[in-house]
Parts: structure tokens; C-alpha cells; sequence
């Protein structure tokens, strides 16, 4: 009974609260499941006159175009009880700055360049990042500071590999492919290579509705962060990604 479900919940929060002012903190909410979202409005409307405030965070870029916490975020902003904070991803020196509390010596210039350029900025992506280079021995004390071992790439950490690729399990093989063509075809590319390969109009806009890549400009697209890109080539077969290559190849030959 979804009633009785609303008032043992109130009850519940009333009791642990003891009428202190409190914060019920939910966190990753682009994971929750439908019924859960939809409780969260009633309960907020309930919760107005309380002592307490309900702060919810999640990944926008991990959302659907129909994912349901679209919904709550309008049916909120309905009731006039939504307050949206937007964090910003970090600028170059305030990833310099997080690089060398992980690392626990400041990056040199042209490391600290290239972790910006491959978390652009995801605190996250920033922290795991330095954890890897840490844990493979990748860098030395240079005289400006942390340097890359020369030759070396900067690594995708398995976390982040593992973020990237688990979603993707929910995937259609069809999906999946067309993820995995974009992957191929570089950091920037054509929306009519996708629909071309897929032999399908509607792939390209399949593609774009999955979050993980956004349309640049006109008929152009790129991954959200090039380290997403990263983990998607590094989880397709090599020889499944050397026939990708050649058919994007292919197609890039005879379009031109």
C-alpha cells in the first residue's frame, strides 16, 4: 500500500530525527529505480514543514533523455521545493591542485596538462587518474616537478573502465556496436558514419540518447570525456576493433 508506505516512512524519519534540524543525503540518484523516485515528491511535499531537508546529488551526464529522475526534478520544480546546485567540472588549477594533494607532489606543467586534459576537470576521473599513475610507477621528481616516465601513456584505471563498461551490459548488441564505432572512429566524429554502418537513420540518434556522447555541432559528435572513449576501445576485442577500424576506413574513403 503505497499510503501506508508514505507514513511509515514519515514515521521513521520523524523518530530518528527526534524534530532536530537534519539532512536525509541521497546520493548517486541516477541509479535509482523508478518507484524510489517517485516516492521522493510525496515525501518532500510531507517532509515541507519538518525540521529537515532532503539533498539529493547524481551524475547528469549519466542520464537518458527518458530517464525518470527528469521527472522528479520537474514535478519539484512544480511544487516549489527544488534548489538546484550545478558543480562545474574543475578548471586547470584547481585539478592541479587536487592532482598534487593525490600525488602528493605538484604535477609538472606538461603532466598536470594532460590529466586536465583527459578528466577535463571530473574531480572523480581526476583523483583516480593520479592513483593510477601512482600505483604503476609512471612518474618520476623531475625538476619541475612530477613527471611522466618518457614514452609512457597516461593510463585508463580500471575503476574508471569499470564505471564506463558496466552500464553497457544493458546494451543491445546493436547498441553496443554503434558505442563501440564511435569509440573507433576518434575523439570527434560524423553522425552519418554511424547511420551509414548501422545501415539505420535512426542510429545516430540511438547513439546520442545513451548520454555518453553529445552532438558538437551540426552533424558532429565527441564522447562526453575522452577517457569514457578510452574505456570503451580498450573493452572491444582486437579483432573485432581492427575490422571496425577498416570499415570506418572505408566509409571515411569513399564519403570524401
Amino acid at each position: 500500500d503505497a499510503q501506508l508506505l508514505v507514513e511509515a516512512i514519515l514515521s521513521a524519519v520523524s523518530t530518528l530525527t527526534g524534530g532536530r534540524r537534519s539532512v536525509l543525503f541521497l546520493d548517486d540518484l541516477q541509479w535509482a529505480d523508478s518507484a524510489s523516485l517517485e516516492l521522493l515528491p510525496v515525501l518532500a511535499e510531507r517532509w515541507a514543514g519538518y525540521s529537515l531537508h532532503i539533498l539529493g546529488a547524481y551524475r547528469s551526464d549519466g542520464l537518458q533523455r527518458g530517464h525518470r529522475l527528469r521527472w522528479l526534478r520537474n514535478e519539484l520544480r512544480r511544487l516549489k521545493l527544488l534548489v538546484e546546485i550545478v558543480l562545474q567540472p574543475l578548471s586547470s588549477e584547481e585539478t592541479l591542485q587536487l592532482a598534487e594533494q593525490v600525488l602528493g607532489e605538484k604535477p609538472a606543467p606538461d603532466l598536470a596538462r594532460r590529466i586536465h586534459a583527459q578528466s577535463q576537470g571530473v574531480p572523480l576521473f581526476v583523483e583516480e587518474l593520479c592513483l593510477a599513475l601512482r600505483a604503476h610507477h609512471l612518474v618520476r621528481t623531475g625538476s619541475s616537478g612530477l613527471e611522466l616516465l618518457p614514452g609512457e601513456p597516461v593510463p585508463v584505471p580500471e575503476s574508471i573502465r569499470d564505471m564506463v563498461l558496466l552500464p553497457l551490459e544493458n546494451l543491445s548488441d546493436r547498441e553496443r556496436l554503434q558505442l563501440e564505432t564511435a569509440a573507433v572512429a576518434g575523439t570527434e566524429f560524423e553522425l552519418e558514419l554511424i547511420a551509414a554502418l548501422a545501415k539505420d537513420e535512426a542510429a545516430a540518434d540511438a547513439l546520442l540518447a545513451h548520454s555518453l556522447v553529445v552532438e558538437t555541432r551540426a552533424g558532429k559528435a565527441t564522447f562526453r570525456n575522452e577517457l569514457i572513449r578510452e574505456a570503451i576501445l580498450s573493452g572491444i576485442p582486437w579483432s573485432k576493433r581492427r575490422r571496425l577500424h577498416r570499415q570506418v576506413a572505408e566509409f571515411l574513403e569513399s564519403w570524401n
